[in-house]
């Protein structure tokens, strides 16, 4: 075998290559249906802040009436104060349990879709049980978050707070989030007792091929710890490489702002969410190897 032929061989194996396949024609509609559903999130994650900011906001009245009550508490009588104190905090209430909900949603829609994208691209069933493992999962990925901010908020120079958000705390929680989500999901899902919320499809890295033996959350969470910590090191080129594309994709969209908004939009959405849906493809390439490794 020449060298030519090895280099051609050696390639053709790595994650990167086979991650393209997806697009071939037995693979194709697939993709497809994964792309609908990770567009399905997007667009049901713009209702929910639509309808947050058009019908809940506006409720959200302690907010503009803050300031006229703490100077009136020098100058209004008594008699005005106390009406004003009890409609800020029904305000609060309603707007809290509001925005409680409208969290809720996000979490669980993005459990929901995001679950049935990678049961797709892993060819697993996707399961009640796995969903609300997700939910679980990505609830402590989001009070992750929420303790990142809090740290970057008071602990950290007020110099750096952008920077500590944008160079660790984002790029870390997408990290774990992907991680998560993928082999929570994919551990979780064979759960044959549990009511299937979508069937098997043929894709191009079916399951069984890593031989390894699905278990429950506890054991989904120990396998995504030892994967997302324990071998971070391995997840560098891989993350390197969707960058590079991310920066590809980026860079072809601002040489085309020239479009009327609305189409210009429409492409960077469907451009975004065909490449997000393309990275699961090939991170799940990765971690099935990772996986595999670990089982032997």
């Amino acid at each position: 075998m020449s060298i030519t032929q090895t280099i051609k061989q050696t390639l053709s194996n790595t994650s990167f290559v086979k991650s393209f396949q997806c697009f071939k024609k037995n693979n194709i509609l697939n993709y497809l249906i994964t792309v609908m559903y990770d567009l399905a999130y997007y667009l049901g994650f713009a209702f929910i802040i639509f309808t947050f900011i058009r019908y809940v906001l506006p409720k959200a009245t302690f907010l503009f009436k803050a300031k006229t009550f703490v100077e009136g508490m020098q100058n209004l009588p008594a008699e005005q104060l106390i009406p004003m104190a009890q409609q800020m905090e029904n305000s609060i209430y309603f707007t809290g349990a509001l925005s409680v909900v409208a969290m809720l949603l996000m979490l669980f829609s993005f459990s929901f879709f995001k679950g049935l994208v990678w049961s797709r691209i892993q060819n697993v069933t996707y399961t009640l049980k796995a969903f609300f493992s997700l939910s679980a999962a990505n609830l402590i990925i989001s009070l992750f978050f929420v303790g990142m901010l809090f740290i970057g908020v008071y602990l950290i120079d007020q110099s750096n707070q952008i920077k500590f958000l944008l160079w660790f705390t984002v790029p870390f929680t997408i990290y774990i989030s992907h991680l998560a989500n993928a082999i929570v999901g994919f551990t979780v899902n064979s759960a044959k007792e549990t009511p299937a919320i979508s069937g098997k499809r043929t894709v191009i890295n079916p399951s069984k091929e890593t031989g390894l033996r699905k278990t429950g959350f506890a054991e989904a969470l120990s396998k995504f710890f030892k994967a997302a910590f324990a071998r971070i090191y391995l997840f560098i080129i891989p993350y390197a490489i969707l960058l590079i594309m991310l920066v590809v994709i980026i860079k072809f969209m601002i040489t085309i702002n020239f479009l009327p908004p609305k189409i210009y939009y429409l492409i960077y959405l469907l451009l975004f969410v065909s490449y997000s849906c393309w990275a699961k493809q090939y991170l799940w390439l990765v971690i099935r190897n990772l996986l595999a490794v670990s089982k032997t």
